[in-house]
């Protein structure tokens, strides 16, 4: 008979990981606001808050990367201390989910330096808020285990779906650099409530079938 290493998924530990990914996605969200805010108050009046024709590559870039950095460090520091277990050391997780956030800002540079601005620089930066915290909360769950890495993955890639999914429903007028900012919030919801309910399924069929579909041995 197939043994299964991995732990039941509590409701209690999904409810504490859903609270760090929020509490982390409100924190980032304050950090790029308040960014946002210095550079409209820099740049334009007041009244012209909501034009992203204000904001150059590199004043988006500094929104997005203020955000996503603080963000998704302390979404993935609540995560360690919500579960210590899964996610230890602490400090090697919190050191390459740096490192990946610091990797994505060079990647995503010249892609700020040479938009046109407007949709397109929006766009950008929603994809730049996405790939952030995909690939830290992916890191976080490679490093706690094999089966974890690959229930991340399958998460991420349900998530890519419905987040873009709900950006793009919405008309490029529609939106602005504050509804694009707000979304950091959204992706840390849905990662770890994806990440629970395929857990729960993992656990339903090892219950059921006594099969491991991930963490086999």
């Amino acid at each position: 008979m197939q043994t299964s290493t991995f732990r039941p998924a509590f409701f209690s530990e999904f409810i504490m990981r859903l609270f760090a990914g929020i509490g982390g996605g409100l924190l980032g969200t304050s950090a790029s606001l308040l960014v946002f805010v210095l550079f409209s108050y820099a740049k334009t009046s007041a009244q012209n808050l909501g034009d992203a024709g204000e904001f150059s590559g590199l004043g988006i870039l500094a929104i997005v990367f203020s955000g996503s950095l603080i963000g998704n460090l302390f979404a993935i520091f609540f995560h360690t201390m919500a579960d210590p277990v899964r996610y230890a050391p602490r400090h090697e997780v919190m050191k390459h989910v740096f490192s990946v956030n610091f990797f994505l800002f060079l990647v995503a540079l010249p892609f700020y330096l040479l938009s046109e601005g407007g949709e397109t620089l929006l766009t950008i930066a929603a994809i730049h808020f996405f790939l952030s915290s995909s690939a830290s909360l992916l890191i976080a769950e490679m490093m706690a285990g094999k089966e974890y890495g690959i229930m991340a993955v399958i998460a991420i890639s349900i998530v890519q779906l419905l987040v873009f999914s709900i950006y793009f429903f919405f008309p490029s007028q529609s939106y602005g650099p504050v509804f694009t900012i707000l979304f950091l919030p959204l992706i840390w919801a849905l990662l770890p409530s994806v990440v629970f309910i395929i857990e729960k399924i993992r656990g339903g069929i090892w219950e059921t079938l006594q099969y491991d579909i991930f963490g086999s041995k």
